[in-house]
């Protein structure tokens, strides 16, 4: 199954619910451009990963182009609910590392509000 993005807002933040693989340039791209524009607006990102099936490279390159625009703009990702294989694949790169991750959503907006 493609990559389907669908986003919930909730008060400072944006929720993207991701569905499917994160892989390949071009469904990378769209979701990088998404989140990209997320954080341009000044908002902080949830990637809720419940239902992502599978990363690939292109989707861990885009992630940490993702942590680097969020760096840049003083904003927080945050990762949750991301099942086994995702998270496997996230510790086996140190992508890991980069991003607080959360059992789940509310965990996420909750820490995301402490920070703001």
């Amino acid at each position: 199954m493609k990559l389907a993005v669908n986003t919930t807002e909730v008060d400072d933040a944006v929720i993207l619910h991701c569905k499917g693989r994160l892989q390949f340039c071009e469904e990378t791209a769209v979701f990088s451009k998404l989140a990209h524009g997320i954080l341009d607006s000044g908002r902080n990102i949830v990637l809720e990963f419940s239902e992502l099936e599978t990363i690939d490279s292109s989707g861990i390159g885009e992630l940490v182009l993702i942590y680097m625009r969020a760096c840049a703009t003083g904003r927080e990702v945050r990762i949750a609910q991301a099942n086994h294989r995702v998270l496997e694949v996230l510790q086996l790169t140190n992508v890991s590392s980069l991003f607080r991750i959360c059992a789940s959503t509310d965990d996420a907006l909750a820490m995301a509000a402490e920070v703001a």
